[in-house]
């Protein structure tokens, strides 16, 4: 593991946990750990497009900013499927 577990307690613990398992930290520590790999590949994406060998923070910045659309358009996408839905069956 890249992270330590111990300060993934203490974000639980800072979230209002009074106590948190090992199991707990650790299943977060994957989960955290997993999240940014997949930003770091996509970041390196970025760098290599702009023809640099090196990540800098507007590469993950990109990299999350083109997260926050997806989860826009598919929020909006479901909305959409919604109003479809109801118009269907009520009119």
């Amino acid at each position: 593991m890249a992270i330590p577990v111990a300060p993934i307690g203490r974000i639980i613990k800072d979230a209002g946990a009074e106590r948190v398992s090992e199991e707990a930290k650790k299943e977060l520590n994957a989960y955290v750990e997993a999240q940014a790999a997949k930003v770091a590949k996509k970041a390196i994406k970025f760098a290599e497009l702009a023809k640099r060998k090196t990540v800098k923070a507007e590469d993950i910045e990109l990299n999350l900013d083109q997260n926050s659309y997806h989860y826009v358009l598919v929020i909006s996408l479901l909305f959409f499927y919604c109003f479809f839905i109801f118009f269907y069956i009520f009119f």
